[in-house]
């Protein structure tokens, strides 16, 4: 058996949560596509350009990440905020 941290498992329930509501919400949208164009095309090729640009919103991630945590490491410093810690 798993057992995650706390932080995790809040994710975890988070993301079924939009999983679940965007699974219902798609097959509607998927099915007036299907009749409004004939085909599941559109559907397909929509689903594909959401992929790819959640995809691409992981690249600037890591810079994200270590531009946060270079700021975290600057906040309690006296040098950066006038000697006044």
């Amino acid at each position: 058996m798993i057992v995650l941290q706390a932080g995790c498992r809040r994710v975890v329930g988070w993301y079924f949560v939009v999983v679940i509501v965007l699974q219902a919400g798609c097959r509607r949208v998927v099915g007036w596509l299907s009749d409004a164009t004939g085909s599941y095309d559109v559907a397909f090729y929509g689903a594909g350009v959401t992929i790819f640009v959640s995809g691409l919103m992981l690249f600037p991630a890591p810079c994200i990440g270590r531009r946060a945590a270079a700021s975290d490491t600057h906040d309690d410093c006296c040098c950066c905020c006038g000697g006044v810690p």
